[in-house]
């Protein structure tokens, strides 16, 4: 009887492990599933700068000399932001070629991105993979507009707003990309960083990170220092250190307000850079495969 009770609790042990088993499996592959859509990794090497407006951007085996504007849009099939952007991307397809402005459209891999190139309408011509370019992506998508000598003269991250894509659609109808006031900034010395490059920059010298969104935005950085734009004037002089450089973090900012951020801390003799702007939240983060 007491051998019966035993081989009853047994098969009822091992049952229970195979059901958690079982479960624990769907549960890591459900995080897999995610993972790949919301990190699609990119085939370059850590070693790569960020994309910057002022920067030089080359694509391989593409002479961007040829247009006085070129149009790079670095996608991904595996990110939801990008496909949700997809009816955008297919009218750039349309307004670029009316315009015979140059579109280039950079994915991960050709063969895994085969159905997402053939839905949105892609020349076969037009598309390269992630490793052929210079600069590394911190998210996707993103657009960037160039100049026939390659440096770059805009960048659009994420999904866009209505009025993003009115103004990019119309820079490319005039086929001129609008002067940006970051640019200028960047040739006196200031620079845009990623959220990477300010953690190696850390390592290497004294930064402070301003975070100039209003009090309660849930995105501020632990390591930041929380000092909404109007109290910028008076607060910065008291509470900053000039020996540091002041990082703005313009995540998710309007670029009038990082620019104004950094003007402010510029014109109050502090040196100055920023950190993702023109970054938003509707967008994949792209990783680097070590």
């Amino acid at each position: 009887m007491d051998n019966e009770r035993w081989l009853q609790r047994g098969k009822k042990l091992v049952s229970e492990i195979v059901v958690i088993a079982v479960s624990a499996s769907f549960v890591i592959l459900g995080l897999q599933a995610v993972e790949h859509f919301r990190s699609p990794k990119v085939a370059a090497g850590p070693h790569l700068q960020s994309l910057a407006v002022g920067s030089q951007l080359k694509v391989a085996s593409v002479d961007l000399s040829r247009s006085t504007i070129s149009i790079v849009l670095i996608s991904s099939p595996n990110c939801m932001y990008c496909l949700a952007s997809k009816p955008f991307h297919a009218k750039l397809i349309a307004e670029t070629g009316r315009n015979q402005v140059p579109l280039y459209v950079i994915v991960p891999s050709r063969s895994e991105a085969d159905q997402y190139l053939r839905e949105v309408g892609f020349a076969q011509s037009s598309v390269k993979e992630w490793k052929d370019l210079n600069l590394r992506a911190d998210a996707t998508p993103t657009i960037i507009g160039v100049d026939n000598s390659g440096v770059i003269k805009g960048i659009w991250v994420g999904v866009l707003s209505p009025f993003d894509e009115s103004e990019l659609l119309k820079a490319i109808q005039s086929r001129s990309m609008p002067s940006s006031t970051l640019s200028d900034n960047r040739a006196k010395g200031l620079t845009n960083y990623s959220s990477q490059d300010v953690d190696e920059l850390k390592a290497k010298q004294k930064i402070s990170i301003v975070d100039t969104h209003e009090r309660g935005y849930p995105g501020t950085r632990r390591d930041a220092i929380t000092m909404p734009l109007l109290e910028v004037g008076y607060r910065a002089p008291v509470e900053l250190d000039k020996n540091k450089l002041q990082v703005v973090d313009c995540s998710n900012l309007a670029l009038s307000q990082c620019e104004s951020s950094a003007r402010h801390l510029s014109e109050a003799g502090f040196r100055v850079a920023t950190l993702n702007a023109g970054l938003y939240r509707q967008s994949c983060k792209a990783t680097v495969v070590h």
